[in-house]
């Protein structure tokens, strides 16, 4: 997510973490054992969504500029949600 984003992402993951959005499922292997994470039946439920299947497809070429734009839309809007919430 930072690659994609290009700014930490603890704060995102953290929120995501604290409303069961998603979970760790486990570490990569090699340097660093980064931490893999996965989406949790809350997702679904959010987004509205009976499986994974559901999301779009990814595209075949990806076009860094939109995914930054999208990364940046999406967070900013669950960013809003979140504070509605509070």
């Amino acid at each position: 997510m930072e690659e994609i984003r290009g700014v930490k992402t603890e704060r995102p993951i953290q929120t995501l973490m604290a409303k069961a959005l998603i979970k760790e499922v486990g570490r990569v292997e090699g340097t660093g054992r980064a931490i893999l994470y996965g989406t949790t039946k809350e997702f679904l439920e959010y987004f509205g969504l009976k499986t994974l299947k559901e999301l779009p497809p990814l595209p075949e070429k990806v076009d860094e500029e939109y995914v930054q734009e999208e990364a940046d839309l999406f967070f900013e809007r669950f960013q809003e949600t979140i504070e509605d919430s509070n």
